[in-house]
């Protein structure tokens, strides 16, 4: 298979395994002298793998041949299959298996088209000499999860230097994927809380008065976010972008253009406190996103009625990504790792979480179940638990945390509804 190495590491008994890029930016796992002796029990070779590695590298290898058009003993899989069967039939816990895998291979250990950890490295980030733009480098977390496609398209934006537009419900985790790729990547973002009344000078600077060490006024040029992050080569990150003011939107229009070789520029809007505008040349590592429930791209029955702010010819500079929530084993394994909860507990929220915004969906509920709501109740849990011991702690954090919540007495109903079919009386 042709493509570039991305990662490859031995197993305990010297098998060498690497992963390389294939078509459409997807990871494959290739193998050598892995299943070929048949003088040796192909299990013994596989000490530091885990099983699930185990099975994929067998089908990748199936399909080598499949693809290639040549022929292979189907009868000699099928039994290393049976052998790998047998060598972990102990180990029915998925999740000790995979926690067990993170440890023996590291990156790797993900059998997904999509390895964040070896695209990351591809990643350009600008030499940070400041403290103040140092700062702005968002924390990582060791425990997320990267399985959505949502991270491959911001890693694919960056590489590609198209700005992105990320649409999903609340919570879903659109802000948090832009942070933690430039977290990985030691890129500093400028986030920029949008709203309707947010101006050209928030995005822009202004000129203004202020009063310097000696006590007297002086006017002053201050940046907004976007020129702050086009001058140090921070990345853009405007938050809740469909709620701008449409004049004040189509002012970033600049931003997402190529420019003349490559080099892109803004002008300054004039009515922003600089008479006649002024030109800011774009830092090459400078990468814009933006996040909305709706670009008018696609309806939503709690978003429905706003105006389409962004024209064609705007979405037409982005790549676009839709996002979801996670599925249900991803949430349990979030909330489980992120609050340190029960796993058949992180189960029952992650199951509610899933019932309710499936509704949602189906136009059934005008309501969501956010993963930001998610985490709340399962720490609120782990507080009736804890400190502030309940007699029904996980009925008394359902009300604090998703009932109290909801103001509308119908909506609400429903939703008591969901929770108690699923789990009765506990919710």
């Amino acid at each position: 298979m042709v493509g570039r190495t991305l990662h490859s590491f031995k197993t305990d008994k010297g098998i060498e395994v690497t992963v390389v890029e294939g078509n459409r930016n997807q990871m494959y796992i290739n193998f050598r002298d892995l299943f070929i002796n048949d003088g040796e029990n192909p299990i013994d070779k596989t000490a530091g793998l885990d099983k699930a590695i185990c099975q994929a590298l067998v089908k990748q290898r199936i399909e080598w041949y499949r693809t290639r058009g040549m022929s292979y003993d189907e009868s000699a899989f099928m039994d290393i299959e049976a052998k790998i069967e047998d060598h972990f039939g102990d180990m029915s816990d998925l999740r000790r298996m995979v926690k067990r895998a993170v440890g023996a291979a590291g990156p790797i250990v993900a059998t997904k088209e999509f390895n964040v950890s070896d695209l990351t490295k591809y990643i350009p980030s600008v030499p940070i000499a400041s403290d103040e733009v140092r700062k702005h480098i968002p924390t990582v977390d060791p425990n997320w999860d990267y399985s959505a496609p949502m991270y491959q398209s911001v890693v694919e934006s960056v590489m590609t230097d198209n700005p992105l537009i990320l649409i999903g419900p609340t919570g879903s985790g659109k802000t948090s994927g832009v942070l933690q790729i430039a977290g990985l990547t030691n890129n500093p973002v400028r986030r920029c809380p949008c709203n309707s009344s947010t101006g050209f000078s928030e995005f822009f600077g202004e000129v203004a008065l202020v009063v310097d060490e000696s006590g007297n006024q002086i006017t002053k040029r201050t940046d907004g976010w976007v020129t702050w992050a086009c001058r140090v080569g921070a990345w853009v990150l405007l938050d809740e972008a469909d709620s701008l003011d449409p004049a004040v939107a189509l002012s970033l229009y600049s931003l997402l253009e190529e420019g003349h070789n490559g080099q892109r520029f803004i002008t300054i809007p004039p009515g922003s406190g600089r008479p006649g505008g002024e030109v800011v040349e774009v830092h090459p590592n400078t990468r814009i996103f933006l996040t909305g429930n709706n670009f008018g791209t696609d309806t939503d029955m709690m978003y429905a009625g706003m105006e389409q702010i962004f024209s064609v010819a705007f979405l037409d500079r982005c790549d676009i990504t839709h996002v979801d929530y996670p599925d249900v084993g991803v949430v349990a394994d979030i909330l489980e790792k992120k609050t340190g909860i029960d796993g058949s507990i992180a189960a029952n929220i992650a199951v509610i979480m899933s019932e309710i915004n499936v509704s949602h969906k189906n136009d059934n509920l005008p309501w969501v179940f956010s993963l930001r709501r998610a985490l709340a109740l399962a720490k609120r849990y782990n507080l009736y638990t804890g400190d502030m011991p309940k007699a029904r702690p996980f009925k008394a954090a359902m009300d604090k945390i998703v009932y109290e919540g909801i103001t509308n007495k119908d909506t609400r109903d429903l939703v008591i509804g969901i929770c108690q079919r699923l789990l009765g009386r506990k919710a």
